[in-house]
């Protein structure tokens, strides 16, 4: 019978420290989700307030107002219906329109692809408000579904603590409700076992005096 109990209380014991060794590695997935993700959002969002790309910008920039002025002092003059096969009037033309801050030239493919303008626009354009704002959007974005995703996981792996609390919560409720229900229900009762005991007491006279007429 000894054994019996001690093989009982090992397996309790066993299965006891699966559980724990499974909800610690349950959470420690849900915090690695949790950081993992918060890094990721968060450096997002970084890149989208910071705009990191704006020094290699003003660098890109001063070289091609260098090239710029480079041209002008050959007696190169602006032309705006210059073509592809003009040399470096067209250079003028390209490097003009794309330090232009009046208009965004740097989104259209001919100062995208142009070898002159190509390393500037693409620098730019990864810092526009739209780029920007996309980042920023996204990052948050995954800062709330990891969030989501890792309160479900805790929460899964903590639900015995969260019903053991529960109940811990509402048991003095429930208790307060039955100590005051019980004089209502021991009188109710008591109400109805004498009923029962007067109709019992009452049918025997009857019968009693049925047989003594009789």
């Amino acid at each position: 019978m000894s054994e019996g109990v001690n093989c009982m209380d090992e397996k309790k014991y066993l299965n006891e420290e699966k559980y724990q060794k499974t909800e610690k590695g349950i959470t420690v997935f849900a915090i690695l989700i949790l950081v993992v993700g918060l890094f990721i959002g968060g450096f997002l969002i970084y890149r989208g307030i910071a705009k990191p790309a704006t020094s290699k910008v003003d660098v890109l920039e001063k070289n091609l107002e260098e090239k710029r002025n480079e041209l002008i002092s050959k007696g190169i003059e602006y032309d705006e219906s210059s073509e592809y096969t003009d040399g470096e009037k067209y250079d003028l033309y390209i490097i003009t329109n794309a330090l232009d801050p009046s208009f965004q030239y740097c989104e259209f493919d001919k100062y995208k692809n142009n070898s002159i303008t190509k390393e500037y626009c693409a620098a730019k354009n990864s810092i526009s408000e739209f780029s920007n704002s996309t980042s920023i959007m996204f990052g948050a974005f995954i800062c709330f579904a990891t969030i989501v995703i890792f309160t479900s996981i805790f929460t899964f792996a903590k639900r015995r603590h969260i019903l053991a609390f529960t109940t811990q919560q509402t048991m003095p409720i429930a208790k307060e409700s039955i100590d005051e229900m019980a004089p209502t229900i021991g009188n109710a009762a008591g109400s109805i076992a004498k009923g029962i005991t007067k109709g019992i007491k009452n049918g025997l006279e009857d019968e009693n005096d049925d047989n003594y007429r009789s």
